[in-house]
């Protein structure tokens, strides 16, 4: 068999320093072009892995894939939620006949445009 590997079989010493020399520098050049790949491999995952909550990327550059909220750490009661049964509660009730009015009106100073002095239709129920 005359050939190893896809190369010739050296007949001499010369000839196989030569294949040696070869390989060796064909090696170096793999090697590099790895070490190179594997960089922008790495710059790749770096720029993949960035989103708007860790560099200052916009939110809407997060696409569709946002990352998840950050749930609440809070334990779970076993009570529910809201006052006690049978407690009134207090709040500020709306009378019918109220004690003051007071009118909230825009200053007309504060306009651009002027604005018509009518009635534009009362006042609604809360």
């Amino acid at each position: 068999m005359n050939i190893i590997y896809g190369i010739p079989k050296p007949k001499t010493l010369e000839e196989a320093w030569k294949i040696i020399v070869a390989l060796v520098q064909h090696n170096n050049e793999l090697t590099q072009r790895n070490n190179e790949l594997v960089q922008r491999i790495n710059e790749l995952e770096a720029k993949l892995n960035k989103n708007s909550r860790n560099s200052n990327k916009p939110p809407s550059s997060d696409g569709l894939g946002k990352p998840p909220r950050t749930q609440s750490l809070r334990e779970p009661s076993f009570r529910p939620p809201g006052g006690q049964h049978g407690h009134p509660g207090k709040h500020l009730a709306l009378v019918s006949n109220p004690n003051k009015i007071v009118r909230h009106q825009p200053h007309p100073a504060s306009f651009a445009w002027p604005i018509p002095r009518q009635n534009l239709g009362g006042v609604a129920q809360r």
